[in-house]
């Protein structure tokens, strides 16, 4: 049995919330490690190790790809963890039989960001929102794009979407569904079968520029994103005429519950939310940057980087605020005087 250090419950308490950060210690091999405090059952769970005195790959493993992680610091493609099983719970997730060092070392401490999205579609279905399973498309009230979706799990809540796309070749003027109904303001995708860059949109920068998530680069330009912002129900997207498989976590603000947004750097920045964060992950863009990650369980002035390996470290830098937060010293990566920034944060 795992141990849950502390948890955070989410505002939104009515069903349970739509996002936690859960503290735990692996067990190693030794059974099922059974993560609890959640609050929900997560479609997204993104784990990273934490102790300084040694590093781990952080890992995404969601409802749609099943028992497959991808970790978003390298190019990989996703595999499955050997010997064991990661699945969801209506209270987190467990473990079983699996020792790896990136989710489950006995006895070393880590943080699990977990999502909810609309659940994973039953059975054959292809589409749930809200918890409602949908067999197609058209029954959930969608349209589909040029690429067809395969799997797409949406909360209209806190405005999240996962999208899986099976044996497509994205050229241009291609399109998908996202699901979300409004238009989505950061876009994170893979090819989930390929050695491939994580390929970031975000509407804070160019149409016809992208972020890498693997990697700490500034802004770049190419035609990922078919040079074309997404609308309230399509992503416009031309990555390879080859044929793969990828997934799409798509997010939009939703007042009082998430924000994306960006801010430019300089003395005592201060960034409104409309609502107190519980978790924030910030990336500069005219420049070279970590994508830094804090949240108010582990402390404001802890952070971990989505883009490396890393442990856990220390930077004073952060302050929650009931309506944002405050970016306190000048600093290179998080607030340099003109440097342009942006941020996705959660309540």
């Amino acid at each position: 049995m795992g141990l849950n250090e502390k948890f955070f419950k989410s505002a939104d308490e009515e069903d349970g919330g739509f996002f936690n950060t859960v503290l735990y210690t692996g067990s190693g091999s030794s059974g099922t490690n059974e993560i609890t405090g959640a609050g929900f059952e997560p479609d997204l769970i993104w784990i990273k190790r934490r102790p300084f005195s040694s590093a781990g790959n952080p890992g995404m493993v969601d409802s749609l790809r099943g028992n497959q992680v991808l970790f978003t610091n390298l190019e990989l493609a996703q595999l499955a963890p050997s010997n064991a099983t990661i699945s969801m719970t209506n209270d987190g997730f467990d473990i079983s039989t699996y020792g790896a060092s990136w989710a489950n070392q006995n006895n070393i401490s880590y943080v699990a960001w977990c999502f909810k999205a609309g659940g994973a579609p039953s059975g054959s279905d292809k589409v749930s929102i809200d918890g409602t399973s949908y067999a197609t498309m058209s029954a959930a009230g969608l349209t589909d794009g040029s690429l067809a979706i395969d799997k797409l799990s949406v909360n209209t809540s806190c405005g999240f979407s996962i999208a899986t796309l099976d044996n497509k070749s994205p050229s241009t003027g291609k399109n998908m569904a996202h699901g979300l109904g409004v238009v989505p303001e950061l876009i994170i995708g893979k090819p989930t079968n390929q050695v491939h860059r994580w390929i970031v949109y975000s509407k804070d920068i160019p149409a016809t520029d992208f972020l890498t998530m693997n990697e700490n680069y500034a802004k770049q330009t190419a035609s990922f994103w078919g040079n074309t912002r997404p609308t309230n129900s399509l992503i416009n997207f031309a990555w390879t005429a080859s044929t793969y498989d990828y997934v799409f976590y798509s997010f939009a603000s939703v007042a009082g519950v998430s924000k994306v947004g960006s801010y430019t750097g300089g003395s005592g920045a201060t960034v409104n939310t409309g609502f107190e964060p519980s978790w924030v992950m910030i990336k500069r863009t005219n420049s070279t940057s970590d994508w830094f990650i804090y949240d108010n369980v582990r402390g404001e002035d802890e952070y971990l980087l989505a883009n490396t390996n890393g442990a856990e470290n220390t930077l004073d830098n952060v302050d929650f605020t009931g309506t944002g937060f405050n970016l306190k010293a000048s600093n290179a990566s998080l607030n340099v005087t003109g440097g342009t920034y942006i941020y996705y944060a959660i309540a």
